[in-house]
């Protein structure tokens, strides 16, 4: 895998986690238990779209879709910055911007089979060491920076979600396969693939891993 796109990933993360990371820190200072709640519980809402994330590899290209959501975290992150910092506007939009991540990581996780080149377990190392450092700079830095100024953290992730998605404009594109096109986004798919992933019992430990530790 290239460079700029583990350095790319990273910028994204980092983004992320600093919006993040200020959001919890604005609402703690300003914002209820209940926010605060719900804002924890946001990740476990958005866990089912990781099922639509499926179908939606498997019918369209997987570089259009990681690009897309990339795009419109990044946006998602400029209205954090320009909305009032208030519980009735942020919380919809970080459920936006989670919902928008759950479809967008398994993108990355279908792309890296491309990108890696027969060398799987090394470079899925690579990417998800890209990710923590991303991740453990944003927890990092939000703090300072919400006290420089409430929008920071948003306009500087919403910053770095852009970076990401201009240092990915030469991802090669990946199709789906083709024994998936022509197939419609059905309930009927969507309970195909929960029952392909509970049936294969090597395959149980993901989801219980997502749940205890999204």
């Amino acid at each position: 895998m290239r460079g700029r796109y583990l350095l790319a990933e990273s910028l994204g993360v980092f983004g992320g986690s600093l919006a993040f990371t200020g959001l919890g820190l604005l609402l703690g200072l300003e914002g209820t238990t209940w926010t605060l709640a719900l804002l924890a519980a946001l990740p476990y809402l958005t866990l089912p779209l990781d099922l639509l994330a499926g179908l939606l590899l498997d019918r369209l290209d997987r570089r259009t879709l990681l690009l897309a959501g990339v795009w419109l975290r990044a946006g998602i992150l400029g209205l954090f910055a320009l909305l009032p910092k208030e519980p009735l506007f942020l919380l919809p939009l970080a459920f936006l911007f989670q919902a928008v991540l759950a479809l967008d990581l398994p993108a990355w996780h279908a792309l890296l089979v491309r990108l890696a080149q027969g060398r799987l377990e090394r470079e899925g190392g690579r990417l998800q060491a890209a990710q923590l450092l991303g991740d453990g700079l944003g927890d990092l830095l939000a703090p300072p920076l919400l006290l420089l100024a409430k929008p920071l953290p948003f306009a500087l992730g919403g910053l770095l979600l852009a970076g990401e998605g201009l240092l990915l404009r030469d991802l090669p594109a990946y199709p789906p396969p083709r024994a998936a096109k022509g197939e419609g986004f059905t309930l009927r798919a969507l309970l195909a693939g929960l029952a392909f992933l509970l049936e294969d019992g090597r395959l149980l430990p993901l989801p219980l891993y997502a749940i205890l530790f999204c």
